[in-house]
């Protein structure tokens, strides 16, 4: 029974890991007419409503550690470019909601498989350490206001300097940082003027009385 919790226990710390706010995986990949294929990029992005294609000769397999297939979609490959015409090579992006239990993809031409590669630690490896392809989206290795390149906007406190156009948490503690040093400046000030209005009222009469 105690092998059974701590086995049930690992999964969810896993599961758990590849982010509980829900998550697309989008792939970039560079494909040639004579099956040549190169994973271009490979990203975690907010979860959003995808568009299946259908009938194209290219599929993208996901399949888990013992073979079972996970996920069996189209992928749209054109080698056209409008105004130009026909191409030999294209750039396809293919987007589905991500899943933990990944563990291989494998691109198909038909019957033929044309691209393979193991995936089970692509968008999270959880070391403790965001990197890699790792986000906030994808993996808890990657807190939020983690340097990411994802600005996930969550109001807690913490500054991401991934927001270009701004963090409300960083005008927050932007705020913060300006009261502490207009508070230390007013001190200062204020023991500047104790020390003017010392010599402005002891200084003359000791003058005075030294004169007489």
């Amino acid at each position: 029974m105690k092998i059974s919790i701590l086995s049930l226990l690992f999964i969810v710390s896993i599961i758990s890991s590849f982010s509980v706010y829900g998550a697309d995986c989008e792939f970039t990949f560079s494909i040639v007419k004579n099956d040549s294929v190169k994973l271009l990029n490979a990203l975690a992005l907010p979860h959003a409503e995808s568009v299946l294609s259908e009938g194209s000769a290219y599929r993208v397999v996901f399949t888990d550690q013992s073979g079972k297939i996970l996920l069996n979609e189209s992928i749209l490959v054109v080698f056209a470019i409008a105004d130009i015409g026909s191409t030999e090579k294209t750039v396809s992006y293919f987007t589905t909601e991500c899943n933990p239990n990944w563990n291989d993809m494998d691109m198909y031409h038909d019957a033929s498989i044309i691209y393979h590669q193991d995936i089970s630690h692509l968008f999270c490896d959880y070391n403790g350490v965001c990197d890699g392809k790792e986000n906030y989206y994808s993996c808890k290795d990657c807190p939020s206001g983690s340097n990411d390149g994802i600005c996930d906007l969550e109001q807690d406190g913490k500054c991401d300097l991934d927001c270009t156009l701004g963090d409300r948490d960083c005008r927050t503690l932007y705020n913060l940082r300006v009261t502490r040093i207009f508070s230390v400046k007013s001190l200062i000030v204020f023991a500047v003027l104790l020390v003017l209005l010392f010599i402005v009222t002891m200084i003359p009469p000791y003058f005075l009385k030294r004169r007489r």
